[in-house]
């Protein structure tokens, strides 16, 4: 359904194209003295783009202006409605590049070219009703109150669409609506019971109702070039690639998203072992964290140990050999409790585990534990949802 998707915005490009201006080159940007942005002109979402104190601020916007500072002009953004127009902007030669949380997925790379450096790792998120609170990706289809979801998602094309499509095709209805404000006013209004986006979108928007711990896959964001013009993919992947180098990409990242939802990522010392997996059809990292390290979210961990020949965690080629960290299980084990509360909290919920007849909660509070244990939940996070699934099944 998707490539079929693909497919369609391609011929409606290839039909436009004959109408519009030839696209520019590396020397053509450089002579005119601007670089002409893809970008959608009213997202209003943090941390990627937003308006502050009536500027429009956020990564994207910063990023753009730093790799036209590097390449020595100007940049001008061009306009656009929807998620649905940032690669036809391309294509049809509206602009020179696309920055505007692009996820790079094999599909668009048949399409378009991407920078070779990521600029920002991410995956996908669900934002469900609060009633839902507790819940887990595994409990959806499985759990008695969450067998069946209807989720708002911005753009058929989507890496949200993807996902679901993929890992949930009966579970999670998919009610597709043009803008990500159209989405997320679908859900706020309660017409449907959640909401996907990028997980890093979701954060910040946490409080509208239950954010599902972590993301359901890896994901990452690049930005996006015709491919006539590699010298410009070239000399846009070098900038951002220095970026990175001299800290700069982590700084603008960090002046958007506060340290503690930029710690939710996985951080593991240097391992001392690996075993090798090949890569099947079809497998993720999401996938293969969960064969060898027992939960899907250490993703991360196995792509740190394969970062040098993998640069985007969501791109990986059947029949490569990753090297997955014999301990990978354990990368993020936590530190001793440094509250008397969150003592409280661990005593009670050891205790009703031993004690509950209830096989949900038992469940549900040991995976609450093994995400406080491997430090993929916050302190507080942690204390309010044990708290919450006590109270919720009477105890």
């Amino acid at each position: 359904m998707i490539k079929k998707l693909y497919a369609c915005m391609l011929l409606m490009v290839l039909v436009e194209v004959s109408t519009q201006t030839v696209a520019r080159n590396l020397d053509d940007i450089k002579k005119s003295g601007e670089i002409i942005i893809c970008m959608r002109k009213n997202l209003n979402v943090p941390p990627i783009q937003f308006m502050e104190n009536g500027t429009r601020v956020g990564i994207d916007i910063d990023l753009s202006q730093r790799i036209a500072k590097g390449l020595g002009v100007q940049a001008r953004f061009e306009g656009l409605e929807t998620v649905n127009d940032r690669i036809p902007c391309v294509l049809n030669n509206r602009g020179d590049i696309v920055v505007d949380s692009l996820s790079v997925t094999k599909e668009r790379r048949e399409l378009i070219d991407f920078s070779s450096t990521p600029y920002l790792v991410t995956g996908v998120g669900l934002l469900l009703s609060k009633k839902y609170e507790g819940s887990t990706w595994k409990d959806i289809g499985v759990s008695n109150n969450i067998k069946h979801l209807t989720v708002a998602i911005e753009g058929e094309t989507s890496t949200m669409n993807q996902a679901f499509e993929k890992y949930y095709p009966d579970q999670i209805e998919r009610k597709i609506y043009p803008t990500d404000k159209e989405a997320f006013a679908a859900f706020l209004n309660g017409e449907v019971d959640g909401f996907a986006q990028d997980y890093v979108k979701l954060q910040p928007r946490a409080s509208k109702g239950f954010l599902v711990e972590g993301p359901l896959t890896s994901d990452s964001y690049g930005v996006g070039f015709n491919k006539a013009y590699p010298d410009l993919r070239d000399e846009v992947s070098k900038i951002i690639k220095q970026l990175e180098l001299d800290g700069s990409l982590q700084k603008i990242i960090d002046r958007y998203i506060p340290k503690p939802l930029v710690e939710t990522r996985v951080t593991p010392e240097k391992p001392t072992s690996f075993t090798n997996h090949i890569v099947k059809d079809k497998e993720t990292l999401s996938d293969i964290a969960r064969i060898h390290c027992g939960n899907w979210s250490m993703w991360r961990v196995i792509w740190q140990a394969n970062k040098e020949n993998i640069p985007f965690p969501n791109l990986i080629n059947v029949g490569a050999t990753l090297r997955i960290p014999a301990d990978c299980g354990g990368a993020a084990a936590s530190a001793t409790d440094k509250t008397h509360k969150s003592e409280e909290v661990n005593n009670k919920i050891r205790q009703d585990i031993k004690t509950s007849k209830v096989d949900v909660l038992e469940q549900k509070l040991n995976d609450l534990l093994q995400l406080k244990e491997k430090r993929l939940i916050p302190e507080e996070v942690y204390n309010k949802r044990a708290e919450a699934l006590l109270k919720q099944y009477g105890h």
